[in-house]
């Protein structure tokens, strides 16, 4: 997992998506099982406050989706977003109740 600047992912977005926006994930195949996941470290922040999560969490989200992404979830249809975002929330509440117990 790499944290980037706002920029840095609007350039990686461009060059890689074709999209001309910034974004807070991207995920990169780089083999059968091994992947990037990169986040824009100033939108995790923005986000969450917007979201009542600390930073770190915010982050531990977005690895989430990342690593979804990396097993073959896509969120390009409201049908495909659901289903990717049910399976990336019961994740991430497993995470946070494992490392409270931790």
């Amino acid at each position: 997992m790499v944290l980037v600047s706002r920029s840095r992912i609007k350039k990686l977005n461009k060059q890689f998506l074709k999209k001309k926006t910034d974004t807070d994930v991207l995920s990169f195949r780089i083999s059968g099982d091994c992947g990037e996941i990169v986040i824009s470290a100033e939108t995790a922040a923005e986000n969450a406050g917007t979201y009542g999560l600390t930073v770190e969490n915010e982050i531990l989200y977005l690895i989430v989706h990342g690593y979804l992404h990396l097993k073959n979830y896509r969120d390009y249809t409201e049908f495909e977003r659901n289903k990717m975002f049910r399976k990336q929330d019961a994740l991430f509440a497993k995470l946070l109740k494992a490392s409270k117990g931790a």
